[in-house]
């Protein structure tokens, strides 16, 4: 069997791309490589997309957007992106929203690693998959908002007296933001505001059906609060990351 290799993208750092629908059959490889500079994952992506074509190697890249749920690996077991959310708002009683109810694409990562699993599957097989250049899979299953997302959070905290009132708060700057996310300022819209507007078309030609929706989500918040209460933040460099980037 020829070597193969899968590369988790993030859907986040496809904010500033061109506007209007952009699907995981478009030129999205080209679309990384002219931006790449202004995003470390974007450069990330590029690089070893080249560098495994010319070691023949084959690559697919998942790009799974704002993932849900509490995982069963044994190391991280929490996304970054809801966790820093839930954090926050737990330690100050309050639940902070941006002004903007952005629209967001969501996956709970029992889907996202069916996904993983679906292109294990395939290539276990034998058969043609898209890869190289053209090994894109977007990871989305539903669409939220963010805006809304924090209310239900906001009466879910209230429901268990984790907050004194059913309220949201909204931000009134990014530094403000940033201070209470405990992310750098630069980053703040980046990976915590910014919305999308893409279209995951490979995964399901491949046979991936997620099985969680906008509704299953909201119905099941609690077990957001729950993770994050048992696990706190993501087991994830991430931040320490972004904070490095920020003083460079």
């Amino acid at each position: 069997m020829s070597s193969k290799i899968l590369i988790t993208g993030a859907a986040g750092y496809i904010t500033g791309w061109p506007a209007g629908p952009f699907k995981d059959t478009d030129a999205v490889f080209e679309t990384e490589k002219q931006l790449a500079e202004s995003f470390p994952i974007r450069n990330t992506d590029v690089s070893v997309i080249e560098h495994a074509a010319k070691q023949g190697v084959t690559n697919f890249v998942i790009v799974p957007s704002l993932v849900y749920g509490k995982g069963t690996g044994e190391w991280n077991k929490v996304s970054v992106v809801l966790p820093v959310y839930i954090q926050a708002s737990l330690a100050r009683q309050a639940v902070y929203k941006f002004p903007e109810n952005t629209k967001v694409s969501a996956v709970h990562i029992s889907d996202l690693t069916a996904l993983y699993g679906r292109i294990v599957e395939k290539i276990l097989l034998g058969e043609t998959l898209p890869c190289g250049k053209e090994g894109y899979y977007f990871a989305l299953a539903h669409d939220l908002f963010l805006g809304e997302v924090l209310d239900h959070l906001a009466l879910a905290l209230k429901s268990r007296g984790l907050a004194p009132d059913r309220d949201t708060r909204v931000y009134p700057n990014d530094q403000v933001a940033a201070d209470l996310l405990g992310v750098p300022e630069q980053f703040v819209q980046t990976l915590w505001n910014s919305g999308d507007s893409i279209v995951a078309e490979v995964p399901l030609r491949i046979g991936w059906r997620p099985t969680w929706s906008k509704e299953r989500f909201f119905e099941n918040i609690d077990d957001e609060i729950d993770a994050a209460l048992e696990l706190g933040k993501a087991k994830s460099s991430l931040i320490d990351s972004l904070f490095r980037a920020a003083q460079d």
